[in-house]
């Protein structure tokens, strides 16, 4: 067999020592930022939503549970997954020292588990190694990570980051119980990932074809698809942050985090749109599984009743 040429090997898919650099890359990065950086200047390191959080993770069913926002129901999971290992483990986290350093291996696990994602949706695809290179350098260099992880580790961006990829694997697996278990997961880390998990129920077909992304014509189909498609979760994400849209408009408000989750719908549908052929708006709601989204509508009332 003749050895591979130079463009053969930039063409090869990702392999398992690359994937092992990559998390290297990131646990070491971490732990140095980590040890040597900043912290939140707030409640000892903590933070501001990060004390209450903490404080379910030394007790999740004493009276801080009782004392919760509707916000800050919506992001506890983090907090009782550290607490059950805490217990089970028997480890003690009742300083802000402990909690601070348990939500940061948390982070990391979770961070690393998101790595593996997105080097098995890398496979999935057949991109190029170059490719997967690409997207752990960009999540490493982003805001979300690059600063959060180390600096506010109480926070739960990194565990909604994490279910975000596991939705999208999820999806291409065609896995309707695993997309069930990120809906669950999502409104107890990062709400507006459970309504976004919808319309991936809704639509069950794989994002792309390996090759298929090569040749694809950007037409107005596509565009009309990718309109659509960002109007309505736009207007998801005011209905699930503002409870008065009027206000967003009579006061020049806009939704904490709401920019967030507009520049992540433009990646997905982005994405979405340059790795299938192009359609149209009509042939989208032809394709919608009533039945998936019937059962995803209904968890999603049992969640929110």
């Amino acid at each position: 067999m003749p050895p591979f040429s130079a463009a053969d090997r930039a063409r090869r898919p990702a392999g398992p020592y690359l994937l092992f650099s990559v998390i290297t890359v990131f646990v070491a990065y971490d732990v140095l930022a980590f040890i040597y950086g900043p912290r939140v200047p707030t409640n000892h390191g903590l933070g501001w939503d990060g004390i209450i959080y903490g404080r379910l993770v030394e007790d999740f069913f004493g009276p801080a549970l009782d004392q919760l926002t509707h916000y800050s129901l919506n992001r506890i999971l983090p907090s009782l997954i550290l607490y059950l290992s805490g217990q089970i483990s028997g480890v003690e986290l009742n300083t802000p020292d402990r909690i601070i350093l348990a939500f940061f291996i948390f982070d990391v696990s979770v961070t690393a588990g998101t790595v593996c994602l997105l080097w098995a949706i890398s496979r999935r695809l057949a991109q190029p190694a170059p490719v997967y290179l690409m997207v752990c350098i960009g999540f490493l260099l982003s805001f979300g990570h690059f600063r959060m992880v180390p600096f506010y580790p109480a926070l739960t961006d990194t565990a909604a980051v994490f279910l975000g990829t596991l939705a999208v694997y999820a999806y291409m697996k065609s896995s309707l119980f695993l997309l069930s278990i990120v809906m669950v997961a999502s409104y107890y880390t990062w709400p507006i990932g459970t309504v976004l998990t919808i319309l991936l129920v809704a639509w069950p077909r794989q994002l792309a074809s390996p090759g298929c992304a090569r040749g694809v014509r950007w037409s107005g189909s596509t565009w009309q698809t990718l309109l659509w498609a960002l109007m309505i979760v736009v207007v998801l994400a005011l209905v699930v942050y503002v409870p008065k849209p009027a206000v967003v408009f009579s006061k020049g408000y806009v939704p904490g985090n709401l920019y967030v989750n507009v520049s992540l719908v433009f990646v997905f549908v982005g994405f979405v749109a340059i790795s299938a052929p192009p359609i149209g708006f009509r042939d989208a709601i032809s394709r919608v599984d009533w039945t998936r989204l019937g059962i995803a509508l209904a968890l999603f009332a049992a969640l929110v009743i």
